[in-house]
């Protein structure tokens, strides 16, 4: 894979983008209104222009790169509609479906038997699942349903972290390494975001949250530019 001189300057101004987003949401929310959805505009912008200017073209795994692409584009989706609190169930949606395109994106054969990998993640996921409960219904105990969307939520990203996990250590490549991570700092941002809208506002923690997300998501985008040969 051969970087071009656009692509080094759309990564230029996508972690400007991310500096100056991140920064707003802890000192002028107007501007972060404004900023928040643009660094992942970017990077859908960045594969939408590979896509359509790269020399060699997607060669092969292209169905994996477009719905990555898809991912992404449900990750706006979600950006936006996060802007409003009272959207914020149809953003967890646009979230679900971004995280379900990935979990297609990066299945590979053989997952299943990587046991020790299923029993820590799941063990590790039902742990912070259970510490959240009981912090969310003291201060919100008329919002079982919510609770519920929240569960499935983190079984979503319990399988994204499995299958991402196969993918990298089957795969052999780059790409793996990318994927991992994403899946990660996923599984880390989205962990945070929950407990920041139900349980406790931090204002240092956002800052975290948004740094863990976008890296998120230039990790995936990586793993997507790995695929073209």
């Amino acid at each position: 894979m051969t970087v071009t001189a656009p692509e080094l300057i759309f990564s230029g101004i996508y972690f400007v983008l991310v500096f100056v987003s991140t920064l707003s949401k802890y000192r002028e929310l107007k501007l972060y209104r404004r900023m928040k959805p643009l660094p992942v505009l970017g990077l859908f912008l960045l594969l939408l222009y590979h896509v359509a200017f790269s020399e060699s073209g997607i060669q092969t795994e292209n169905a994996r790169y477009y719905l990555v692409m898809g991912g992404l584009f449900f990750g706006l989706v979600g950006d936006i509609l996060l802007l409003n609190r009272k959207y914020f169930k149809f953003g967890l949606a646009s979230f679900l479906t971004g995280h379900l395109l990935y979990i297609m994106a990066f299945f590979a054969p053989g997952w299943e038997k990587q046991i020790l990998i299923l029993v820590m993640v799941f063990a590790a996921s039902s742990l912070y699942f259970r510490i959240f409960s009981r912090s969310f219904l003291k201060r919100n105990p008329d919002k079982m349903r919510s609770l519920y969307l929240i569960g499935f939520y983190v079984l979503v990203l319990s399988t994204l972290f499995i299958i991402s996990a196969n993918y990298s250590i089957n795969s052999g490549k780059a790409t793996g390494l990318w994927v991992i991570a994403g899946a990660f700092l996923f599984s880390v941002s989205d962990g945070m975001l929950a407990w920041q809208y139900f349980v406790n506002e931090n204002k240092i923690k956002k800052i975290f949250i948004s740094v863990f997300y976008y890296s998120a998501q230039a990790c995936f985008t990586a793993s997507a530019f790995s695929l073209f040969t």
